[in-house]
């Protein structure tokens, strides 16, 4: 489905800066409104992550707000090495963009009410089911059109968990905000920032991977050999003398163990262009090598003592509420509810999704790499990444004539030229209006949250 801007009044073209030249894909584009996404892309992206990353979001977003039935949609693009997205209502006459927009209100009132719950019961095993797949799958022993083949399915598969991504992220970015319009609402905007308080304290992935590796940091704290190790050494020579030790080798024995869970994830978003913590466990060891001067804490205490934290002030909300009429209450524990099992989902997501999943995609391409790169192709297996899909799959199938050397080397040069370069944070043509009723990413979506009647009202 194509997508256009749709603003009242007058839009404004957008300049780009002489070091940014612009070459839009198609001539329509010019006319959209395209920004940056500095927290999840602020460098570079490569060809070939881009090209997975670029249908996974698009795919997956415009599925998850077709289901919503919310009145918008994405489009990606790759400029200048960067990642530019847009978001406009999708071309429909007005009368259907209207009903589409009354359709969503009920069902985003829904998924709100069932978050966490969907969340347990269905999507989540069905992430779990698609790392069974992958798991299953064997690499190294598939056949080259095998292995192409299951790249394919891999990227409709990689769509799918997007596509629950945004299934989870529009209306839990929707809760989070809609209770923080309702606190201020309630008590004032002098207490606003008590709203986030009552979203503390709940247990996540990130926060269970955080507290096995400051375990971790204990057990190497009191076995000498580890402890001078991690505290003398340079971050590259920590594994090496850990070797020469039964007690090292031990410790080592259970950091594997700890990458084998959550070390599919690497510190930049880069899935394919950048290794992963169980491919490089670098990171972990530095930030090992941090922990272990540190003095104890009490992590799960720590965490206790936020929840507690939390149901202190929400007594408080709930007394200062006993005096207002009912609706205002109803709504208030509804909200509640639904925001903080959006808070507690969104480090999950993360884990899950761009972690776990995405690590999959990364050891297929990878594969493919190791055999362009054993063919001569390319020089390395990393190489790969600078290869668009279409590229790769034609390298492929003309091995073992193929070569792509003189292709990286460009497309390398292309990297390093514009890593030098900030990239404009809006290009294309600014619309000459935004809606006011949105919250959070919901915002910069333009996607309007849901009605609600006034909390305060009788």
């Amino acid at each position: 489905m194509t997508t256009e801007l749709i603003a009242p009044g007058v839009a404004t073209p957008i300049s780009a800066p002489p070091n940014f030249p612009v070459a839009w894909l198609r001539p329509t584009d010019a006319q959209a409104f395209w920004t940056t996404d500095p927290l999840h892309y602020p460098k570079p992206i490569h060809q070939l992550e881009y090209a997975v990353v670029g249908r996974a979001v698009r795919g997956g977003f415009n599925s998850a707000a077709e289901a919503l039935g919310l009145p918008i949609r994405s489009e990606t693009r790759r400029i200048n090495t960067y990642f530019y997205q847009s978001f406009a209502p999708p071309v429909l006459p007005p009368e259907q963009l209207a009903a589409m927009a009354s359709r969503s209100q009920g069902l985003t009132e829904a998924a709100l009410a069932q978050l966490g719950k969907r969340w347990r019961a269905e999507q989540l095993p069905e992430i779990e089911r698609q790392l069974a797949f992958w798991r299953t799958f064997d690499l190294r022993g598939a056949a080259l059109p095998a292995l192409l083949a299951h790249l394919d399915e891999t990227l409709g598969r990689v769509e799918r968990v997007w596509a629950i991504y945004f299934e989870v992220a529009l209306p839990m970015l929707l809760a989070i905000g809609m209770f923080a319009d309702l606190y201020a609402d309630l008590f004032g905007a002098e207490r606003a920032q008590e709203a986030d308080r009552l979203l503390q304290g709940f247990d996540n992935k990130s926060l269970e991977a955080d507290r096995e590796l400051w375990r971790l940091s204990r057990a190497a704290r009191a076995t000498p050999h580890v402890r001078e190790a991690l505290t003398w050494c340079a971050t590259h020579e920590v594994a090496p003398m850990l070797v020469l030790s039964e007690p090292g080798r031990a410790f080592l024995a259970e950091l594997r163990a700890y990458l084998e869970v959550y070390g599919r994830r690497g510190d930049a978003r880069a899935i394919i262009g950048a290794p992963s913590w169980i491919e490089d466990p670098a990171p972990v060891i530095k930030r090992l090598q941090e922990y272990v001067i540190q003095p104890d804490r009490d992590l799960a205490a720590e965490l206790a003592a936020l929840a507690a934290e939390r149901e202190r002030l929400l007594a408080e909300a709930r007394e200062r509420l006993s005096g207002r009429p009912q609706p205002a209450a109803s709504q208030f524990e509804l909200l509640l509810r639904a925001a903080q099992e959006a808070a507690a989902l969104q480090q999950d997501l993360d884990f899950w999704i761009d972690q776990r999943c995405m690590y999959e995609v990364r050891l297929a391409t990878q594969e493919l790499g190791r055999r362009l790169a054993d063919s001569g192709a390319i020089d390395d297996a990393g190489d790969v990444a600078y290869l668009t899909l279409e590229e790769l799959r034609a390298t492929a199938a003309a091995l073992p004539r193929a070569t792509r050397h003189a292709l990286v080397i460009v497309r390398k040069s292309e990297m390093e030229h514009f890593s030098e370069i900030a990239p404009p944070p809006a290009l294309g043509t600014l619309p000459a209006g935004a809606p006011e009723d949105t919250i959070g990413a919901a915002r910069l979506l333009g996607v309007a949250r849901p009605q609600r009647r006034s909390a305060t009202a009788s």
